[in-house]
């Protein structure tokens, strides 16, 4: 499933329910900004951190969902209350079933939530129940299901230099037939670049690495951003989760493709997708991966391209310590 798919079947559930008037997705702020709530609400947050799993093949997105309804304050108060945190309880569970129903076999929900029962002040006071739920999509991870050009033939050279990577990293996103720009740099310079074409890749490398001379590797993070402009005159909120639905699926296959067994480099296989609005040149919606490259290195001193050394001169001599067993070279 897309996200663009979960939104849409969470929506029809919400509305399906006879006690449930209005369904909105999106932050929190737009949510307490919209006067035209009939109660009672199902509001839906996704949240910015999320999951790419290559092992159980899914993409985790993590919501939020608020169950509300009006108070009365005008006249017994607390009775009311408590009438209303009682029937939004009952909504949530019936909601919760809901998404947690077998038939549905292409994404899957928990079975045990942790709620939260508070009052909230929105366009009006509301008494609500809170509960944080992770839907996971599955997804195929082929790389044949990618719409790329890329020719993929195994490597067979056990190193590689930066510099390779770097530009396989760059043929494997402009394959792609959905990014139209590609850009590896510091966030600065790809925010002061004026002729992007969206969609588009940013990638930028953590200056933060690691060698392992246990595992031989040399290890090297980057981030990948991917962006599309938001149609902010019209069905702005629609055209939001359109792009953020389509850089999701650009990110599930650009992982797809680095995971490509020829390449001659070690990948992890879980990553974090973080999941939001950008202001760059224009305003733009957008998903972040982050992903460690791991690459091979002999670690051997005789493929170290170094003259010849020795490792003590004429004038040093040697003691014996029979309690260590060691030789020292003084």
């Amino acid at each position: 499933m897309t996200l663009k798919q979960i939104i849409q079947r969470l929506e029809e559930l919400a509305l399906s329910h006879k006690q449930v008037n209005h369904f909105f997705v999106g932050g929190a702020d737009e949510f307490l900004d919209d006067s035209d709530v009939i109660y009672p609400a199902i509001f839906a947050e996704l949240k910015e951190d999320n999951t790419i799993s290559l092992t159980n093949r899914v993409t985790t997105y993590n919501f939020t969902f608020y169950f509300l309804d009006l108070l009365d304050i005008s006249d017994n108060a607390l009775q009311n209350q408590w009438e209303v945190s009682s029937d939004v309880s009952s909504i949530a569970q019936d909601y919760l079933a809901m998404l947690y129903d077998t038939s549905y076999t292409d994404w899957e929900v928990g079975n045990s939530y942790n709620f939260e029962i508070k009052k909230y002040q929105l366009q009006d006071l509301c008494a609500g129940i809170k509960v944080d739920v992770t839907i996971g999509s599955k997804f195929d991870a082929n790389r044949c299901q990618v719409p790329t050009d890329f020719t993929f033939t195994d490597y067979v050279n056990s190193t590689l230099t930066l510099k390779q990577v770097i530009t396989r990293l760059q043929a494997l996103a402009e394959s792609h037939a959905q990014l139209n720009h590609y850009f590896l740099g510091d966030f600065d310079e790809f925010l002061d670049n004026e002729d992007v074409i969206y969609p588009a890749c940013f990638a930028e490398i953590n200056r933060n690495g690691n060698i392992a001379l246990t595992d031989r590797l040399a290890k090297y993070q980057f981030t990948f951003y991917f962006f599309d402009l938001l149609d902010i005159a019209n069905n702005s909120l629609q055209n939001e989760w359109e792009v953020k639905s389509d850089m999701s699926s650009v990110a599930q296959d650009f992982v797809a493709m680095l995971n490509y067994n020829g390449f001659a480099w070690v990948l992890n296989t879980e990553y974090s997708m973080k999941i939001t609005d950008y202001q760059l040149q224009d305003l733009t919606a957008g998903v972040s991966v982050t992903v460690e490259i791991g690459l091979r290195f002999d670690a051997n001193l005789c493929q170290v391209p170094a003259d010849s050394f020795l490792l003590w001169d004429d004038n040093q001599y040697f003691l014996i310590n029979n309690n260590d067993k060691l030789i020292y070279a003084e």
